[in-house]
């Protein structure tokens, strides 16, 4: 396998700027993440952090917080309820 890097064929637009041409997958992050999200709905489970993780999916149907959401002291206490 070769690798080729080249200049793009198009200058800049009218307005100075050039096009992203990955503009177009941008969206597919947040319908993976709907879909998943969707799939664990029957657990009860209506959000997940990006990135989604198999441990996030698996402390989100264990009924565990995700780790981003807690903080040190509830780390330490041991305190895993819901916050008020």
């Amino acid at each position: 396998m070769q690798t080729e890097l080249r200049r793009p064929l198009g200058g800049p637009s009218a307005l100075g700027f050039r096009p992203a041409g990955e503009g177009g997958t941008t969206p597919a992050l947040g319908v993976v993440v709907n879909a998943i999200v969707d799939a664990l709905s029957e657990f009860g489970i209506d959000h997940i952090e990006m990135p989604v993780t198999p441990e996030r999916i698996w402390r989100a149907i264990n009924g565990k917080p995700q780790r981003s959401r807690m903080s040190p002291d509830e780390i330490e206490s041991g305190n895993y309820g819901s916050s008020p």
